[in-house]
């Protein structure tokens, strides 16, 4: 494989940590995935939910706006996202990871 200086391979995140200036859980939780982030919890952990958005107009080339769920665990970033099932189904679903 040819060598490309743009990127770096490393197997963890803990290799990856001194290439990086931020760690995986302030991104999980500020990057904004909606309009309108509702603070929740999976399994005990900080999370950001964000609702389905409205069936668009037929010539809208966006479409709709999925629902999605994210959190982090340790230096693990979770999100489950769908453009058909409700924020509340995937927090059941995000929730059913841990059963």
């Amino acid at each position: 494989m040819a060598r490309n200086d743009h990127f770096d391979t490393v197997a963890d995140w803990t290799q990856a940590a001194g290439l990086v200036d931020f760690e995986p859980r302030r991104p999980a939780l500020s990057t904004p995935y909606g309009l309108a982030p509702v603070t929740v919890r999976v399994a005990g952990q900080e999370a950001r939910s964000y609702a389905l958005g409205p069936v668009p107009d037929p010539d809208d080339i966006d479409g709709r706006s999925p629902a999605v769920v994210v959190w982090h665990e340790s230096d693990r970033v979770y999100l489950v996202a769908s453009g058909q099932l409700e924020a509340e189904t995937l927090l059941r679903i995000a929730a059913s990871l841990y059963d």
